[in-house]
């Protein structure tokens, strides 16, 4: 009897064991589903996985367990290019660095588009440091057309006019975050590469935008003076091929007069050697 009653207690005793664990664990779940309740309600939207960086991400590395993690993340504060599996960036290299805690985004892995510059014939391509006060305010840009002036002092000078600008600092991603421009790449004529270097590093270069009209009669002259120069070099080219051809015609003139001469030689040391014989012939006689 007093057998059968301690089973009866038992039992009762586990009941209340489960119960217990049961009404803590629904307590718990009504917790947590009131602290995620509060979350969405104050930043709304639902909660998704996502991938983390673990740690710093160096640009060629390659995405893993080792340095990402999947973490719970607000539906509504993630980016639009967030990456929510390892899987789909397998093998790709990283192509800007990712910091720790970053979430992880496709953006990541783009290759940057640079495009090679396009230096016009006949001239070369040069950077120089530039100053957004110096660059007209910054609106100095691909394309423009600018009068390149050298500060030095008490001294201006004008080192070039009518320069073509093919690049400068001042990309879209730059000029969003307000930065300023820094250089400047201009295609300048291969005689005024030294002079302009130079001028960057003793003087202050300043870069003026002058009217279309004037531009236009800038390039005018520039491209006059390009042919002329053009014309001039093709000239002297002529004149040295002429002088070497005159030269070339020179030594065949003095190798063929060398032949002549060792002819000549010949025949006077021929001639010698027929006295040399008639004079023995007469010894002989005698």
């Amino acid at each position: 009897m007093r057998r059968k009653a301690n089973l009866i207690a038992g039992a009762v005793c586990g009941a209340l064991c489960v119960s217990s664990v049961l009404a803590y664990g629904a307590e718990v779940q009504n917790s947590f589903e009131k602290e995620r309740a509060e979350v969405l309600e104050r930043y709304g939207g639902e909660q998704v996985e996502v991938c983390v960086a673990t740690e710093d991400i160096e640009v060629g590395d390659v995405l893993g367990s080792a340095n990402t993690e999947k973490r719970l993340w607000l539906g509504e504060l993630l980016p639009e290019d967030a990456v929510f599996s390892v899987e789909d960036m397998q093998g790709k290299p990283v192509s800007s660095p990712i910091y720790q805690g970053e979430v992880i985004t496709e953006r990541r892995f783009e290759k940057s588009e640079h495009v090679a510059l396009q230096v016009p014939d006949g001239l070369c391509a040069v950077s120089v440091p530039a100053k957004s006060v110096s660059a007209v305010g910054g609106s100095v840009e691909a394309g423009s057309y600018v009068d390149v002036y050298a500060v030095s002092g008490a001294a201006t000078d004008c080192i070039a006019s009518g320069v073509l600008v093919l690049s400068t600092s001042s990309t879209e991603e730059q000029s969003k975050s307000d930065e300023d421009i820094a250089w400047v790449t201009l295609a300048v004529e291969p005689d005024l590469v030294k002079e302009v270097i130079t001028a960057a590093q003793k003087s202050e270069l300043y870069f003026v935008l002058p009217a279309d009209d004037e531009v236009s009669a800038n390039r005018a002259e520039a491209d006059d003076e390009r042919v002329k120069t053009d014309g001039e070099r093709v000239g002297a080219d002529a004149d040295r091929s002429e002088a070497d051809s005159e030269q070339s015609e020179s030594s065949v003139e003095r190798s063929e007069s060398g032949v002549d001469q060792s002819g000549s030689d010949g025949g006077e040391a021929k001639t010698g050697v027929g006295h040399t014989e008639e004079k023995t012939t007469e010894d002989g006689e005698q």
